[in-house]
């Protein structure tokens, strides 16, 4: 009984998605054919990838070499910070708010590992990082890539439209940073366990991690995805066991009932009559109060049918990521990777601010101006 209990508290939000899905299936039952149809398989398998590949590096002893090398250099809590949360922000462009956080959290465990100080709370704010980081390019994110091709602008004006809103956040982050970590020293953990380095697993899985992504970014996830299952379960088999499967049921319960709920008829008759016709702060407010509870990408393409100003919804979709949990799904993939102790309830003390002061700024310099 216990057990059961102390899963049920564990994994609140997947308990709370399977019941909305249910309450869905009852409430609209002819979407209940069209599920599977509104789960982004092709999301599903990179995610699956990614975390068997990482986990990979994570056990051969990569991250906690690598940690231990970097750590004389890094002398307070607060430069630690600094240092992970930067990496995360700059990442995130690049590689894509998820694939930056693949990298970044595992490394920010093996710190953790090696020291006495609680520095938890630094996964929190590499997730707002990678949501706001993420924000600039047209790649960074999947809202951002569907807003870019939807309306064909070109990378560089794109660029230039979110400078200032992420400029916006990048300031609020290293605010955060230096309020919520003090200029403590980190101190070594003698207890610290010895981990030992497995160069046959760390190589095997660096070098099928730039081929996944060449594979992902050409459209081939699913099966780049089954190929690197096979290959660990013909020669790491454990790794495959000690992956997070519960995050893979996780995302495909998002999908399904966000899908759901961006398709529902009681939805589009509730909001259809609020935003027609809305102001440019009513698209703004409207973006992001709808990313709180279906998530960014499905509000992006909810909104985009009633709005044609592409950059206040941009605006709003993108900021709008910084909000509750379920408002990015990589503030989701962070809290499940870091194990965070009570990490939901943590991750909104500061979110919620973040999302208030963030939105409260780029409404002011952008949507009004001074």
């Amino acid at each position: 009984m216990n057990r059961v209990v102390d899963f049920f508290v564990r994994e609140s939000l997947l308990v709370i998605l399977l019941l909305l899905l249910v309450i869905i299936s009852i409430m609209e039952p002819g979407h209940v054919h069209k599920f599977h149809q509104w789960v982004e398989w092709k999301v599903i398998a990179t995610l699956i990838g990614l975390m068997v590949l990482t986990a990979g590096l994570s056990y051969s002893g990569f991250f906690d070499v690598f940690s231990r090398r970097i750590i004389r250099f890094v002398g307070t809590e607060r430069t630690l910070a600094l240092f992970l949360v930067l990496l995360s922000f700059f990442l995130s462009p690049v590689l894509t708010n998820d694939m930056a956080l693949f990298v970044v959290v595992p490394l920010t465990l093996a710190f953790s590992r090696g020291l006495e100080n609680d520095i938890s709370k630094i996964v929190i704010m590499e997730a707002l990082a990678v949501n706001s980081g993420s924000a600039l390019f047209p790649i960074g994110n999947p809202q951002n890539i569907y807003l870019w091709h939807r309306w064909g602008i070109s990378f560089w004006d794109f660029v230039a439209q979110m400078l200032i809103p992420v400029s916006v956040m990048l300031f609020l982050l290293l605010a955060f940073v230096f309020l919520l970590f003090p200029s403590r020293k980190l101190r070594l953990s003698a207890d610290t366990p010895s981990v030992g380095f497995d160069a046959r697993l760390f190589i095997l899985s660096a070098l099928l991690m730039p081929i996944f992504v060449f594979l992902v970014d050409r459209g081939l996830s699913i099966p780049a995805s089954a190929v690197v299952i096979s290959i660990y379960l013909i020669f790491f088999r454990y790794v495959l066991l000690r992956v997070d499967w519960l995050l893979v049921v996780l995302f495909i319960l998002i999908f399904m009932d966000f899908g759901a709920l961006a398709h529902s008829r009681l939805v589009h008759h509730s909001i259809s009559p609020l935003i027609e016709n809305s102001s440019e702060t009513g698209v703004y407010i409207t973006s992001i109060l709808l990313s709180q509870f279906i998530s960014n990408v499905p509000a992006a393409v909810f909104l985009s049918h009633f709005f044609q100003n592409w950059k206040i919804l941009a605006y709003g979709v993108n900021v709008g990521g910084n909000g509750t949990v379920i408002a990015s799904l990589a503030s989701i993939i962070a809290l499940r990777l870091g194990k965070v102790r009570r990490g939901w309830l943590l991750f909104h003390v500061y979110s919620i601010p973040f999302l208030i002061m963030s939105a409260i700024g780029i409404y002011v310099l952008i949507i009004r101006g001074f």
